[in-house]
């Protein structure tokens, strides 16, 4: 079933650094993914696009009316996360994906089959609930930040591929 499919690799990513967006706007993480063939689509290090153009980019795009946002950027892909507007009757306490952008253009990734909320994301994104719950005021909430950190918490990248063998064969 997947003899012509490699294996997947250990998932290592690098959570660079943080910047908060201009007045409310949210958090913008820089991310990079470690171990990958092509090191400047995935790794800052290695990439030509410039961090502070990306943040100056990312904050044209949201509205600054617009509920408070986690931005994760690596440079191949930048994923928009927010919560729950209490104006549509969302909860607060939901977190949905908003919308993805190619890094370089920022222009929206539509209609592919696109991740949202890979390892890294999640990671983040847990991270930052944390933050969210133990925050009296968004203001609060906004000053605070997740520390630069390596990721790498998957035990078998592979686990879903041998459990499919295991159940389809």
């Amino acid at each position: 079933m997947f003899e012509n499919i490699p294996l997947n690799e250990a998932f290592v990513a690098q959570l660079n650094n943080s910047t908060p967006l201009k007045t409310a706007l949210g958090k913008l993480y820089f991310i990079s993914l470690l171990d990958r063939e092509d090191k400047a689509r995935y790794e800052w290090t290695y990439s030509d696009l410039r961090k502070e153009d990306v943040k100056v980019g990312i904050e044209e795009i949201i509205d600054p009316k617009d509920i408070p946002h986690i931005v994760i950027a690596s440079p191949n892909v930048t994923a928009v996360f927010k919560f729950g507007d209490p104006e549509q009757y969302q909860k607060e306490t939901n977190f949905a994906p908003s919308k993805m952008y190619r890094t370089a253009s920022l222009e929206p990734i539509v209609g592919e089959d696109v991740s949202m909320a890979c390892l890294a994301e999640v990671h983040i994104i847990s991270l930052e609930r944390r933050l969210w719950e133990d925050a009296k005021t968004v203001q609060e909430y906004l000053g605070k930040f997740i520390e630069p950190r390596m990721i790498s918490d998957v035990k078998n990248p592979n686990k879903l591929r041998e459990y499919l063998t295991q159940v389809r064969s």
